[in-house]
């Protein structure tokens, strides 16, 4: 909270704030009559900074009085100054806490929504309206995004743009576009209208790999290094998705972890050399999310990677998403590339349902909330399943 020198400042989060709308919580020993008396004094000290369109006289009679107010900035500044005044709360938007329910969504998207996944049986994703992704800035650090694809251009909420690249094409320009289709379809799964966990998230193309689906640990750790420096230029909550890996690099872990003490949740793949993930990077570093890969039969991936360093697992085979070509392109592909996704919209749906997350209680929750004892073959994994049903 913002701490003026009487009362404080109780701020709503940015998504949801209306402006210039406040609620005033007078202090506990305010009865009926003094708030009426409180709500009349400001209206005669501060006419055309002080407007009151509720007072709530029934709470005052229970040690609670407040009212609701429109105030300019000098308003709220007297107001935060005001011997009466406990607090001040922003007000902010209030909708339905319904979960909705989409049917015809991919096997991988459902398979985090259910505990128990049996791939006989028909199922649903379900999700809460305000409280999948919304206000939440997914990074997709990989070969860019296809922004025009149907899965974007429909979202009811949230956005999908260009944030940044460390490549250039063969003239030496930025190059800000996806002619992989890799980025793409992870961009579909964490925050797609149709394929997408957290289908209200901001998605933001960080374009770090070419399109032949190659690039360096250096132009790499340039992306990382850009993400890192978003939270505190925008404000909203964040995290990022790498379904991309190489050998073991101390430096691009170290990037990771920067970006991990800037506030964004990093969510990583694993890798798909049926190895040891403790041998890639990011996949080794401590402080990401490493997400391993399961079938539609509930085993690990033949190819995924496992061991120590994976923290859980994500649906990565067959999975499919938006892709790039036309605006209704799609593509099925497996890896655990597509596992990550799932892990990272998961992780946008409970940012946005409890923004106090940090990047450390984040993942706590992801690892609290996933489906125990659901994988086989987990070869020395922590047999964890993502999941995130409504919140």
């Amino acid at each position: 909270a913002v701490v003026a020198s009487g009362a404080d400042l109780r701020e709503a989060h940015p998504s949801k704030r209306i402006v210039n709308s406040y609620i005033v919580r007078l202090a506990d020993t305010v009865n009926r009559e003094g708030l009426k008396n409180h709500v009349a004094e400001m209206r005669k000290q501060l006419p055309g900074d002080f407007e009151p369109f509720h007072v709530y006289e029934n709470m005052a009679d229970h040690n609670k009085a407040a009212y609701a107010v429109k105030l300019t900035a000098r308003g709220l500044e007297r107001m935060l100054q005001n011997e009466h005044v406990k607090f001040v709360e922003e007000d902010q938007t209030v909708s339905l806490n319904d979960c909705q329910s989409q049917s015809g969504a991919d096997w991988g998207t459902n398979r985090i929504n259910h505990r128990n996944y049996n791939s006989s049986k028909t199922y649903t994703y379900d999700y809460t309206t305000g409280a999948s992704g919304a206000g939440v800035d997914a990074y997709v650090i990989d070969t860019g995004i296809y922004c025009e694809n149907n899965d974007f251009t429909s979202k009811k909420s949230g956005t999908c743009t260009f944030g940044y690249s460390s490549v250039t094409n063969v003239i030496g320009v930025v190059d800000e576009t996806d002619g992989n289709g890799h980025g793409t379809h992870c961009a579909g799964t964490i925050a797609g209208q149709t394929w997408g966990a957290a289908k209200e998230a901001n998605l933001i193309a960080v374009k770090v790999l070419s399109d032949r689906g190659s690039g360096s640990t250096t132009g790499v750790i340039d992306g990382i290094n850009w993400v890192a420096g978003r939270p505190a230029v925008t404000g909203r909550k964040s995290i990022a998705n790498l379904s991309l890996g190489g050998g073991f690099s101390q430096v691009q872990n170290d990037a990771i972890a920067a970006a991990v003490g800037s506030g964004v949740t990093m969510v990583v793949a694993a890798g798909n050399d049926n190895s040891d993930a403790c041998d890639y990077s990011p996949a080794s570093e401590p402080l990401a999310i490493t997400v391993a890969a399961s079938d539609i039969n509930n085993a690990r991936a033949s190819y995924s990677n496992y061991g120590t360093c994976v923290d859980l697992f994500g649906p990565g085979s067959a999975i499919t998403s938006a892709w790039i070509g036309s605006p209704d392109a799609t593509n099925t592909i497996s890896g655990t590339s597509m596992a990550s996704p799932q892990v990272c919209g998961t992780g946008a749906k409970f940012l946005s349902a409890d923004p106090s997350l940090t990047p450390a209680t984040l993942t706590a929750k992801i690892l609290a909330d996933a489906s125990p004892n659901e994988i086989s073959d987990v070869k020395g994994t922590a047999n964890l399943m993502a999941y995130g049903y409504c919140s």
